[in-house]
């Protein structure tokens, strides 16, 4: 097993949501971080606490000569820069060119750039949009790693995370690069991008309710979607142990067990905001995703010896907190 110690370790989105959250894990267990974001969607302010702790490096991974000058021999890389967004950015067809074209790029120089330079291991952070959706309809059973293929995401997003997914696979099978894959489902906590069109579901819910009435409270589709949300800390601590343990270039899934409609969660984010209202729920919209996206965590069990901590209601209690901080201090 890896000792993080042993390497300097390298986290490329390190300014961003769960990134920001895995440089400060290492940075309180000792390790040496490099943090890398250009800083299109991740801020300063998301590792301001423990930036003294780490170099942080401006880099944009779609520039390949950048790319290699970051990675050096026998580095840990944990791989979460990406060009991510809510339904409204992934599902819409205005950005499906700029999601494809940047994503394979930054996989891409990435990946070369661990193989070339001769990192130690890779962890790539692929997504739970992978899986086809036809397996992802109500009465299906939870996604197990192995029903990835034969290959058939809904959207460009889902794509450009299972070429990386290949990728990984080949380098490792052609050149021996070691690597773990990450599948995350639906990632909640603090440190969310609040953009009310490109944020993601949860954290936006919690904006829109704390600024209802000033500003309308809607919801897109019926609320009838099944998802699983997981607490930022637990997909954490996942990562860690999978980049530990794991370096075949497999697959993981991470999430809960809890499975829950959007309704019932806008539905939980109301109660804790205290406000009396009645969302908008805009069912003439165009994009509102599978209807169903749960994971079997069974592999995660077996191989990590992982299960998650904290329960949906602990996460978005501390979600909304820390979103409802964030406003006040605008």
């Amino acid at each position: 097993m890896i000792d993080f110690k042993d390497h300097r370790i390298v986290v490329t989105g390190g300014a961003g949501f769960i990134g920001s959250h895995v440089a400060e894990k290492l940075v309180r267990q000792g390790n040496e971080v490099v943090v890398a974001d250009n800083l299109e969607r991740g801020e300063l302010r998301n590792i301001e606490y423990f930036q003294d702790k780490i170099a942080f490096e401006n880099v944009d991974l779609r520039n390949q000569e950048e790319t290699e000058q970051l990675i050096q021999e026998d580095d840990l890389v944990f791989h979460l820069a990406f060009k991510v967004g809510g339904i409204p950015y992934t599902g819409a067809p205005a950005y499906f060119s700029e999601i494809w074209t940047d994503g394979v790029r930054i996989n891409t120089n990435v990946i070369d750039a661990c193989h070339k330079k001769d990192a130690s291991r890779l962890l790539f952070t692929s997504s739970a949009c992978v899986y086809p959706g036809h397996l992802q309809t109500l009465g299906q059973p939870p996604l197990r790693e192995e029903q990835v293929l034969p290959a058939m995401p809904d959207d460009a997003y889902g794509w450009s995370k299972l070429v990386g997914e290949l990728q990984c696979k080949w380098y490792h099978d052609n050149y021996g690069l070691e690597s773990v894959i990450v599948r995350p489902f639906n990632v909640i906590g603090e440190r969310e991008y609040l953009d009310r069109n490109l944020g993601h579901f949860v954290p936006v819910m919690c904006r829109k309710v704390l600024e209802w009435p000033d500003k309308p409270f809607t919801v897109h589709g019926d609320g009838s979607r099944i998802r699983s949300f997981v607490y930022v800390e637990d997909v954490v601590d996942m990562m860690l142990l999978a980049m530990q343990k794991v370096s075949d270039a497999s697959a993981l899934n991470v999430g809960t067990h809890e499975h829950t409609s959007v309704k019932e969660v806008v539905d939980n984010i109301i109660a804790l905001s205290g406000v009396d209202v009645q969302p908008e729920y805009l069912l003439d919209y165009p994009v509102t995703g599978v209807e169903r996206r749960v994971p079997d965590l069974t592999r995660a069990a077996k191989v990590l010896d992982w299960k998650p901590k904290h329960s949906l209601d602990y996460g978005l209690e501390r979600t909304f907190d820390w979103v409802k901080c964030f406003l006040n201090e605008r």
